[in-house]
């Protein structure tokens, strides 16, 4: 019988060596060698966010979350050794949002705390009053301005340290209007800039350009928080070093004016060449000298000419 018209009890065994038995034999021990297969990948042990734990653990805590093929359970519904801070279904977060995931592990220093403020501040457009501050402990204003040292560190500074720390520390939004968020890496910032070089070279190159001089800032204690920039600094050798700079400025400065002005003669002096080429290739002086001077040959030619005719006709 031809194997296309053979029913299908007949095509199980084409080799007439081989019987059912030995299949059911190869059957079961393929099924025993899945089965190691199977145990091996559960029991092997994954890193977690709050420790270790094997496969088979993790595949349990979702079975008894009622987790299924279209469906995942929240992260908080996990539980131990499975639990994470974001949902494996639906990213809760926006495109920055895994900076946060798992701060605790990969950037501690940036997990931060709530921490009280003593002032509340209000963002002011004045260079010289950046922040209206009220002291929460009386609701009296902090007077002043960047003039004076009171103002800077009870209202200036710690309104600063408030934004810059708020924007570098995760606190997940916990903190209110009289608290901000302090981490790690906040208080290591350094909390007077004085020191920094460029802010005075800028101000001093301003200055020698014309720039309007800037109010003095005042100086605070080396305690105080925040990193606004002073125009003063103690520090002998900066100060020296920036009056050198200062001094090449303004020499660079006077060689850039000199520059101009030989420049401003030269091109007077180029004008002056081109007005003069332009009335040389204007003139026709020397052509008319040059047609004169024909004209007067031809003519003492003529005359010549008939002087020699008269002689020719005497003789």
């Amino acid at each position: 019988m031809p194997l296309h018209v053979q029913p299908p009890s007949l095509l199980v065994v084409q080799d007439p060596n081989v019987s059912f038995n030995d299949y059911v034999t190869r059957i079961s021990a393929r099924t025993a060698e899945i089965a190691v297969q199977q145990a091996n990948v559960s029991a092997t042990v994954i890193q977690g966010p709050t420790g270790t734990a094997t496969i088979a653990e993790v595949k349990a805590a979702f079975a008894s979350a009622a987790a299924n093929t279209t469906w995942l359970p929240a992260s908080a519904d996990l539980g131990p050794p499975a639990k994470i801070v974001y949902n494996l279904a639906t990213w809760g977060g926006n495109v920055t949002a895994y900076m946060t995931c798992d701060l605790d592990i990969r950037g501690p220093e940036y997990l931060g705390t709530c921490q009280k403020m003593l002032v509340a501040c209000v963002a002011n457009p004045s260079d010289i009053n950046p922040y209206n501050c009220t002291l929460l402990s009386d609701t009296s204003t902090v007077p002043g301005s960047l003039k004076n040292s009171s103002y800077r560190e009870h209202c200036e500074l710690p309104c600063d340290m408030q934004q810059e720390c708020d924007v570098l520390c995760e606190c997940w939004g916990t903190c209110g209007d009289e608290s901000y968020c302090s981490c790690e890496a906040c208080e290591q910032l350094h909390p007077d800039a004085a020191s920094d070089n460029q802010f005075f070279t800028i101000k001093n190159a301003a200055a020698v350009a014309g720039a309007a001089q800037a109010d003095i800032i005042a100086s605070v204690s080396g305690g105080a928080m925040g990193r606004r920039l002073l125009q003063s600094s103690s520090d002998d050798n900066i100060t020296a070093q920036l009056q050198a700079v200062l001094v090449k400025v303004g020499d660079l400065r006077s060689a850039q004016d000199s520059i101009s002005g030989q420049m401003t003669s030269l091109q007077s002096q180029l004008d002056k060449a081109n007005q003069l080429a332009e009335i040389r290739a204007a003139s026709t002086r020397l052509a008319d000298l040059i047609a004169g001077g024909r004209s007067e040959i031809t003519a003492g030619q003529a005359v010549l000419s008939g002087k020699l005719d008269s002689l020719l006709q005497r003789q």
